[in-house]
């Protein structure tokens, strides 16, 4: 029931986990980062939905805007000036983001991976891509492997799971996050949104700075999300294993839930981003808030050899 395919996509290798009875299939590209680019599942109507809002040519992937469907390591989000010390060395990341001189979700993006297992049966389809950091980059040297896992299952949907882990001397300091742009082919103004949070971070105006932490009470229940904006960081309820995100498009009669694994060392934030053609909503797996190398909060230190293992997943219900 399930293939994975290898097709072109440009100059670029493009590979699909598909299930042939269903047409339902997720696709990625291993030169760039491993990044998602496309995620088509099946409604109970048996019609079947794009849910990514990716890169439909070569072109528009050259220029990676938004960091549609990104891996966000070593960090997700911002660095404060790309600067921040640990175990009292000073490091300087190199800039991505000159127009705020900040740096932004880490470089792995732009890292090569390596297809090394798949497998397919009647039941899933999966593929693991490998990539090995030897700590050359300006501002991060610290070693790591890193494995990501896609899979397709023909009931529960799409999950990906990312492993990392220091192959390094000495301890490191890391972050990990997604940035995939969900979109049911309506505007988001059209959509409703439930998610329950424990807090919302509000930042300075450079994105970078955490001013306070508060409680949010909006969209505990299914409630439309109208003209509102969001670039926001949101703290979870880290007691849980996981945490729900719901997407409900009323006009197609079609719910979204995004889950993400909570607990010690895993995705206990989300940021949510709202792009200006308001056709598609980022919502971003995280395991800490923006510039997490400085504050603390939510980083993880791996020793040598150490490593940890995060989900998230994607499925109609």
């Amino acid at each position: 029931m399930f293939e994975i395919r290898k097709e072109k996509f440009g100059n670029y290798n493009y590979y699909k986990i598909v299930n042939e009875q269903t047409g339902e299939y997720v696709a990625f590209i291993p030169e760039k980062g491993a990044l998602l680019n496309e995620l088509v599942l099946r409604h109970e109507s048996d019609t079947v939905y794009p849910l990514l809002q990716g890169y439909p040519s070569p072109e528009t992937l050259e220029t990676l805007r938004g960091y549609r469907g990104c891996k966000l390591s070593p960090f997700p989000n911002r660095i404060h000036q790309g600067q921040y010390q640990y175990q009292d060395e000073a490091y300087q990341l190199h800039i991505n983001r000159p127009q705020e001189q900040n740096s932004i979700h880490g470089f792995m993006y732009e890292i090569p991976f390596e297809v090394s297992r798949t497998l397919a049966d009647a039941r899933s389809g999966s593929l693991t891509l490998m990539s090995n950091y030897w700590g050359n980059k300006e501002g991060y040297p610290f070693p790591y492997r890193i494995e990501i896992t896609y899979q397709l299952h023909s009931s529960e949907g799409f999950r990906c799971t990312t492993l990392i882990e220091n192959i390094g001397s000495t301890s490191m300091p890391i972050g990990d996050g997604w940035h995939p742009y969900f979109t049911t082919g309506s505007p988001v103004d059209e959509l409703m949104l439930k998610f329950e949070p424990v807090s919302q971070l509000e930042m300075d105006d450079a994105r970078t700075q955490i001013k306070e932490m508060h409680a949010f009470k909006d969209f505990q229940k299914y409630q439309a999300i109208g003209d509102r904006n969001f670039d926001d960081c949101f703290e979870l309820d880290a007691r849980f294993p996981w945490s729900e995100l719901y997407l409900f498009d009323r006009q197609k009669q079609l719910k979204l839930k995004i889950w993400q694994e909570c607990g010690k060392g895993k995705y206990n934030y989300i940021q949510l981003y709202i792009p200006a053609d308001r056709q598609s909503i980022a919502i971003e797996p995280m395991t800490c808030p923006p510039n997490a190398f400085n504050h603390h909060k939510g980083l993880i230190e791996l020793k040598p050899d150490e490593q940890i293992i995060l989900s998230w997943g994607v499925a109609l219900v």
